[in-house]
């Protein structure tokens, strides 16, 4: 965050799809994941000789598995006894050892490239951060509505439709804000005049993962104690800012759905792109709140 703010790109952009996985096209793995695993078996087959006098074949067989497109599974029945054997055909299997992390970062890295290319965005005036499908991008704001088109120009909506679209990637909406207010791998930027940083995403750190399943009398029959429990747990990643707002927002949890839990004053203008938009051909602008509200009030 420290060199995007010295570049002086403040402008981020995130975009949210789904079926990142199951979208992805074979001749892009092949160009990209599975160019970089075949980089490697010259140097897999140096270590393994060390071992074994079977490094060639080996190596050989590790390349042949992890660039393969096909996968063999066992169908079994409910006593577990093999009843057939089936083969897969795809890009991205759920829970493959290099397509998923790390061919996935790479990818979406270079996919992030392609939209700037075509946005016509010089490399200095762009930044980007890639965790497997998760990414967020900044740039100078002369350049948003290019980039934010040659990503929509680009990709699907509809991760169903058979055609293949674009890069392989369904985008739902598109959000542009401040360099510091955008969502990365379930963590949010944050900014005062005088500090900035990642905090969890206020729903994901205070409610999602925090539900109490134990069997604890003083927690089970006390939610204040629970709340008092979480907050400890969560005060060393909150800046100072933020405490005071961690029971309100445990107050706010049955109607959670219905507010932004995020405190006003890091609220940002931003602009969501959705399909609605691009048919309308207009932005939606949220207004920043100006006021300190307290969110429990909302709820008495």
């Amino acid at each position: 965050m420290t060199k995007v703010r010295d570049a002086g790109l403040s402008c981020s952009l995130n975009y949210d799809g789904s079926a990142h996985d199951s979208n992805q096209h074979m001749a892009l793995i092949e160009l990209i994941d599975n160019k970089l695993i075949k980089a490697y078996e010259t140097r897999w087959e140096a270590q393994l000789s060390e071992h074994t006098v079977h490094s060639k074949r080996i190596a050989a067989t590790a390349i042949k598995l992890a660039t393969s497109s096909r996968a063999t599974v066992n169908l079994r029945g409910k006593k577990g006894e093999v009843l057939a054997k089936a083969v897969i055909r795809g890009t991205t299997f759920s829970g493959h050892p290099t397509r998923t992390t790390l061919g996935n970062t790479l990818r979406v890295y270079f996919y992030n490239k392609y939209y700037a290319h075509i946005a016509g965005i010089h490399e200095n005036d762009f930044m980007q951060a890639v965790h497997g499908d998760d990414s967020v991008m900044w740039t100078r704001p002369e350049h948003i509505e290019n980039l934010r088109n040659a990503i929509w120009n680009n990709t699907s909506r509809n991760s169903l439709i058979p055609e293949q679209v674009g890069l392989g990637q369904c985008v739902k909406e598109i959000t542009t804000s401040a360099w510091w207010d955008f969502t990365f791998c379930s963590k949010h930027g944050w900014a005062t005049e005088t500090s900035f940083g990642l905090v969890k995403l206020p729903f994901e750190t205070l409610l999602k993962s925090r539900w109490y399943r134990g069997t604890n009398a003083s927690l089970t029959s006390s939610p204040a104690e629970h709340r008092a429990l979480v907050a400890a747990c969560q005060e060393n990643e909150l800046p100072e800012e933020f405490k005071h707002h961690l029971d309100d927002r445990l107050r706010a949890l049955k109607r959670v759905g219905d507010i932004d839990l995020w405190p006003a004053p890091y609220q940002a203008a931003s602009h969501k792109w959705t399909l609605e938009d691009h048919n309308a051909s207009r932005l939606y602008q949220l207004e920043p709140d100006t006021t300190m509200t307290p969110l429990a009030s909302l709820y008495l």
